[in-house]
């Protein structure tokens, strides 16, 4: 589209150049690899960065940025070709399917886009030089792969699902996420115009959707849309040079019909291993007086565990009363003005933050405690996170400083410092009672 613009353009809006540039386009792979580029850039990859720039929202946490583990990543990557008999089925049946007669000179309409969508296509990956698969490869996999992901699954998954939201700060509900998933597939597969490939490109389309929602990562997606079409258009290029005479797109079809029954189960096997990777459900909400005996409970549960090793008892029992009793817990919530959040999966609570915002631009993160059971499990993360949205939403300026103080002999450094902190200072504090708290001055500044 962009190219065309271009062109009329550049000919005074002469719509006979339009039509033989449509042509030449046609006709010319270079000129169809053009056109992919530049949708690929301007319709795809960079509206995303761009939007998440004019209304200041972090693009990676927008996005879903973060990189994956390798594992699920693998796994993602993987479920492709365990997919494809299954798929294939689909596809053959799409295929197949017919309009009602009343409906005949639609149904023409639409194959005849299909086929000329077809010749486009045939058109780009008919080469058999190096270079051509290295350029196809490029703009088939990388380019469209990267893109279509960051825009459809990246960018409208996310506004589809804060949309659908129920309550601001809190995680979405399953109901949400399958909502938000279908209805971009849908879109993902019309907006191809491919009318007899919709379902397969649907399920597809969802299936990048699910992967996205399971691991909180919008790369590993990206790695398994790029293997797909990376597939097929190593697949065609084969048949091209005549290194391969099979047709994989014919996997789970005929006499291989029993690909498609294996294919079902190993995917239903990546979909239980999916699930059981998955972070728990996990909702937030702001902690009231009457939370205080919960939040005693929730500490109790894990200050204990945690300082068993470093603290004398003595030393852990005056602590945990000086900042735990419910009159200590009350004065935190009610004079210092400190906000706690608690965690919950359905109506368990599983831990809480608390964070005082100590002047316009710096706040200090008091108490992060999750049940030992589920710890290492992003319970932590998800508090964190609110931690920070908490100071960015309630900072005096565009940049803002958040602290906390931690015992120099916890192990729980090395987590503090993968959510961006950093080492500031550190101190020997007297508390009373001829205690001290030997601490590190943990700090992270945000846009």
């Amino acid at each position: 589209m962009l190219y065309f613009l271009v062109v009329l353009i550049q000919n005074g809006f002469n719509l006979e150049v339009i039509s033989t540039s449509m042509s030449s386009m046609m006709s010319d792979p270079m000129q169809i690899r053009i056109v992919q580029t530049l949708q690929s850039f301007c319709i795809f990859i960079l509206p995303p960065f761009v939007l998440c720039g004019i209304y200041g929202v972090p693009t990676g946490r927008f996005l879903s940025l973060k990189l994956p583990n390798w594992k699920p990543a693998l796994m993602g990557m993987l479920s492709i070709v365990v997919l494809m008999p299954l798929l294939n089925a689909v596809v053959a049946w799409n295929a197949g399917l017919h309009l009602p007669d009343a409906l005949h000179g639609v149904e023409s309409w639409m194959r005849a886009s299909e086929n000329a969508a077809k010749v486009i296509t045939d058109r780009l990956l008919a080469g058999t030089s190096a270079l051509d698969l290295t350029l196809n490869l490029i703009i088939v996999a990388v380019l469209a792969g990267v893109g279509e992901e960051l825009f459809f699954r990246g960018l409208l998954m996310r506004i589809v699902t804060d949309v659908l939201k129920t309550k601001p700060g809190s995680t979405q509900k399953p109901w949400v996420m399958h909502v938000s998933i279908w209805t971009i597939a849908i879109l993902f597969s019309a907006i191809h115009i491919q009318f007899f490939g919709f379902f397969p490109r649907m399920i597809i389309g969802a299936w990048f959707g699910y992967l996205l929602w399971w691991t909180g990562s919008i790369w590993v997606p990206i790695l398994a849309h790029f293997l797909n079409n990376a597939l097929s258009t190593l697949t065609v290029f084969g048949q091209n040079k005549g290194m391969l005479t099979d047709n994989p797109d014919r996997w789970g079809l005929d006499q291989t019909w029993w690909l498609s029954l294996i294919s079902l189960v190993l995917v239903a096997g990546t979909v239980r291993y999916f699930v059981k990777l998955k972070k728990p459900m996990i909702t937030l909400h702001n902690a009231e007086t009457s939370d205080i005996p919960m939040i005693r409970d929730l500490a109790g549960r894990t200050w204990f565990e945690t300082y068993r090793e470093i603290l004398s008892q003595d030393q852990m029992d005056y602590m945990f009363d000086m900042m735990y009793s419910e009159k200590s817990l009350l004065s935190q919530m009610t004079e210092k003005k400190h906000e706690f959040f608690i965690a919950y999966e359905s109506e368990t609570p599983l831990g809480f933050v608390s964070v005082e915002k100590q002047n316009g631009s710096l706040f200090h993160l008091h108490k992060l405690y999750i049940v030992p059971h589920l710890q290492k499990k992003g319970v932590g993360r998800i508090l964190m996170e609110k931690a920070y949205e908490y100071a960015r939403e309630h900072a005096d300026t565009p940049r803002c400083i958040v602290e906390l103080n931690m015992n120099r002999d916890n192990p729980a450094l090395h987590f503090y410092e993968k959510m961006g902190m950093k080492i500031h200072d550190r101190g020997d504090f007297h508390i009373g009672n001829g205690y001290y708290m030997n601490d590190y001055i943990l700090r992270i500044e945000l846009d």
